[in-house]
């Protein structure tokens, strides 16, 4: 991944980690996922949209029950932004997550690099070539190593994450 300044280096595969300058920061292991930790992945994951509160409530599942879900979603966004922290990223302002107007997205100063693409450049090629019978298993083991477990492994019970892991599970049994 890129070293470049302001680029955010992020591990989807296995656990969800971030990267800035030397600094990392990574989801602890726990039987229930922070519901920090999960609008910071979905923010993550639609990088580059500005994404408004109805989706967040809709896609994001929030314990207990939610009777204004505009606070709820700002109080979740305050204990992201100290997640992040340690990176020097947590800044209303100047931080990763930008948020106005019941919306919210990643702040485009920042370059956001995921292993994810690192896997869809190696793989989606690697499987194109072994379907049309010109692939070998150098090439395929080679994307395999890409995979540093399953798609956000500790992100259960969330329907948008399950349908990405899906497609790379198929992806990884592909290969």
């Amino acid at each position: 991944m890129s070293a470049e300044r302001n680029t955010v280096e992020i591990t989807t595969f296995g656990i969800f980690s971030l990267k800035y300058g030397e600094k990392v920061v990574s989801e602890r292991q726990s039987p229930t996922e922070s519901q920090s930790w999960q609008l910071l992945k979905y923010l993550v994951f639609h990088a580059g949209r500005v994404i408004g509160m109805e989706e967040l409530t809709r896609e994001l599942s929030f314990s207990g029950r939610v009777t204004d879900a505009g606070n709820t979603l700002r109080v979740r966004l305050r204990r992201t932004r100290s997640l992040l922290e340690p990176l020097g990223l947590g800044g209303a302002r100047d931080g990763l997550i930008l948020y106005g107007d019941d919306r919210y997205w990643i702040n485009p100063a920042y370059t956001v690099v995921t292993d994810r693409q690192e896997i869809d450049r190696l793989v989606l090629p690697a499987l194109a070539r072994l379907t049309a019978g010109q692939g070998d298993a150098g090439e395929c083991a080679g994307a395999m190593c890409a995979f540093g477990g399953h798609y956000l492994e500790h992100s259960r019970n969330s329907q948008w994450v399950e349908r990405i892991r899906a497609h790379y599970d198929d992806l990884y049994l592909r290969l």
